[in-house]
């Protein structure tokens, strides 16, 4: 195809090609069924070649990077999941309410669904009786033979009409077409299934459909199959002459009483469908039937989108939530401003109990996770729920699998076991309704919705709380088995470690961005352009890194109190990171002097790598243009004879000046100038307080020293040192 065709393609919208609401409708109904399966939803997109055409591109995009490519509806909705199948019929839903397509033209988009289902098949029909060894292939092709048609009415809805209402010649369409749109339909057709991975044959079947039967005599087997099938289909929608039997005998030899008797079956089948999905098509019915019928369709398509998303929105509040607590606080959040339950409470099931078990979150926080991450047992329950019949509405629930509510009881609401009036009371709520919660078809708990009021459920709104309250069984058993995981996989050191992995790989490529952007604020001071934006994106930088610095340093709390602390590893630990980042961007030479002889101390780490983070970041921030860092440190400085360790942090910058030296470790003293809360050294000076140590500065015109001193307390007898 010429590089005019390409660039003409390319600029048609082919992403938001209108269906049928009719179709749409069914598609959101089996999304809504709390037991949807891939067969169901299967055999619906089967049916219409827009659906197909959406879920086929997106199968075959580079997003899942396959060898093979999908080549059947089947085979591409495995591909892409169920999840990505709803998303995927949702977004079609919207984008077809809010279009004009609802309202002016559902008679076309039947009479277009009609031919493109008829050709599918006719075209698996054929393929299977000539022995075509992919009969679901040529049914997709045959699905999609005249989706060109519907991308150029789409993307030229006035000159389409204007050609459509002119009664030219049907037989030469497509020459009409190019004339009009530099294109015609099975040119658009070809590219895209060119650009969906569907094979040359299958293009060749697309562009060439419409060709005279003695063009495509010697053609590949599939081209001949669509041709074929496409002919048949315009002669049974269209009612035109016995040419396609003529075509059918020269073909493949196949004699008019067989091709009708597959007519007669295909025009059946047709119609079989399109009585399931209420779709009537012109001849069936008369027009108003028809109209109201359309109506009724995008009501319900409106009824059916507005529920998705609320199951939707429900899911995605859900997918935030790290632990059971903020589960549940989620699942109180969307029952209460998406559904107007205004408490919600859950049990979750033990199956070695037998119980349903409730834990009061508001008390509890993250104690369950947080005891199996320890490998420890879990807390007490609050309460707990015999799982046997007849004893309580929580339980019924969850046994019977249907979701029940205070009136479901054999009695009156008074006549509630005990453990349903507690809940009542907990709930502080007159009734309640109980949603049974399942994780890939196993029941794991019950939901219980708090109502002022005897609630009245629709079947809708009985479907929608079902996805909701298995959301949020799935994240609940989710959140439980990764803290489990974790206990299981890893000892707290190997956290640690995996941890301050992570937070390395991280830095390398935060590190190369922050160089790329010293690189371009050159540049844009080379030509005098503002850099305010810069600069807030390299503060930005700075400060992910030093996030990724405190995941470096996660450790026990009794660690942060008594643990023992290497300073040297420290210092050589926090120079690595600076040189990665800061220090290449800076053009700062760091040069170490550690005392080796310097062994671990007792010591709050956390406390001193934040007050060495802030020493080493103020000696870069005054060497904007480069200069030299020396750290240094000694086992023994004895003052006042007591013996301390020394850090000496010393820059090459400018020094600083004397009205602010003077005061430096006050609050809001600073020389970095407006934005900056000069709060870094006073910070650091109160940490080394508590440290019982001492924090010094001198500084001149050739650079600032920083010393710190602590008292020498080595791990090994945990005594500080002295001089005697």
């Amino acid at each position: 195809m010429t590089s005019r065709y390409d660039l003409l393609f390319e600029e048609l919208k082919v992403n938001k090609l209108p269906t049928l609401p009719h179709v749409l409708t069914e598609i959101l109904d089996a999304c809504l069924n709390p037991s949807f399966n891939f067969r169901q939803i299967s055999e619906i997109i089967s049916r219409d070649s827009v659906m197909a055409a959406k879920v086929i591109a997106v199968a075959n995009s580079p997003s899942y990077l396959r060898e093979n490519h999908a080549t059947s509806v089947d085979r591409a909705l495995l591909v892409i999941g169920t999840e990505r199948i709803k998303t995927i019929a949702i977004t079609v839903s919207i984008q077809q309410f809010f279009s004009e397509f609802n309202t002016s033209q559902t008679q076309y988009l039947k009479s277009f669904w009609n031919n493109s289902l008829t050709t599918a098949l006719f075209a698996k029909a054929i393929a299977t009786l000539t022995s075509y060894p992919q009969p679901e292939h040529a049914y997709l092709i045959g699905l999609l033979h005249n989706i060109g048609e519907l991308v150029l009415k789409n993307n030229f809805p006035a000159e389409f009409a204007e050609l459509q209402d002119s009664g030219r010649d049907i037989s030469r369409w497509l020459q009409y077409e190019s004339e009009t749109f530099g294109m015609n339909q099975a040119e658009v057709g070809a590219w895209l299934l060119g650009k969906w991975g569907q094979g040359d044959f299958a293009t060749a079947a697309i562009k060439y459909h419409r060709a005279p039967v003695s063009l495509v005599l010697d053609a590949h087997h599939l081209v001949k199959i669509i041709h074929l099938a496409s002919h048949l289909s315009r002669d049974e929608t269209s009612g035109t002459g016995n040419s396609a039997l003529d075509s059918a005998e020269k073909l493949f030899g196949l004699t008019p009483a067989l091709v009708e008797e597959i007519q007669q079956r295909i025009r059946e089948e047709v119609l079989s469908v399109a009585q399931s999905l209420q779709i009537e098509l012109a001849g069936d019915t008369d027009a108003e039937v028809g109209q109201e019928s359309d109506e009724r369709q995008r009501i319900l398509l409106a009824k059916h989108i507005r529920a998705l998303s609320l199951v939707r929105s429900a899911q995605q509040h859900l997918e935030e939530a790290m632990s059971l607590q903020q589960v549940h606080r989620a699942i109180e959040e969307v029952g209460y401003l998406l559904f107007g339950f205004p408490a919600v409470r859950i049990l979750l099931t033990d199956e070695s109990e037998g119980a349903l078990l409730f834990w009061n979150q508001n008390q509890l926080s993250d104690q369950v996770e947080d005891a199996l991450t320890a490998g420890e047992e879990s807390p007490p329950v609050e309460l707990k729920v015999p799982l046997k019949p007849d004893r309580s509405l929580l339980a019924a629930a969850v046994l019977q699998d249907r979701i029940l509510t205070s009136s479901d009881w054999q009695g009156s609401v008074e006549e509630l076991p005990v453990v349903d009036q507690h809940f009542l009371s907990m709930l502080q709520t007159s009734d309640m309704v109980c949603v049974p919660m399942h994780s890939k078809d196993k029941a794991v708990g019950v939901m219980v919705l708090g109502s002022v009021k005897s609630p009245e459920l629709s079947d809708s709104l009985r479907r929608i709380l079902q996805l909701f309250a298995n959301a949020a069984g799935n994240r609940c058993k989710d959140v439980l088995q990764a803290a489990e995981k974790i206990a299981a996989e890893y000892s707290h050191e190997d956290l640690q470690m995996r941890l301050r992995e992570i937070a390395h790989e991280a830095n390398n490529p935060l590190a190369i961005v922050r160089n790329y952007l010293e690189i371009l604020s050159a540049k844009l001071t080379d030509q005098g352009i503002e850099q305010q934006e810069l600069v807030i994106i390299r503060e930005e930088i700075d400060r992910a890194g030093q996030i990724l610095m405190r995941l470096r340093d996660l450790r026990d709390p009794e660690e942060v109190a008594t643990g023992s602390l290497d300073v040297n590893r420290e210092i050589r630990d926090l120079v690595k990171l600076f040189s990665s980042s800061s220090f290449v961007s800076h053009g700062i030479a760091c040069e170490l002097e550690l005392d080796e002889k310097l062994q671990p101390q007792i010591g709050q780490r956390r406390y001193l790598r934040q007050v060495l983070v802030n020493l080493i970041k103020n000696a870069v921030e005054a060497m904007p243009d480069g200069g030299d860092l020396l750290i240094r440190t000694d086992h023994q400085v004895n003052v006042n004879g007591r013996n301390f360790i020394e850090i000496v942090i010393k820059d090459t910058g400018s020094g600083i000046p004397e009205g602010i030296l003077s005061n430096l470790f006050e609050p809001g003293k600073t020389t970095k100038g407006e934005g900056h809360s000069g709060l870094g050294l006073s910070i650091s000076r109160n940490l080394v307080n508590d440290m019982k140590g001492s924090i010094s500065c001198r500084s001149s015109r050739l650079g600032t020293e920083f010393e710190l001193l602590l008292p020498a307390k080595p791990a090994g007898d945990g005594k500080e040192s002295s001089n005697q």
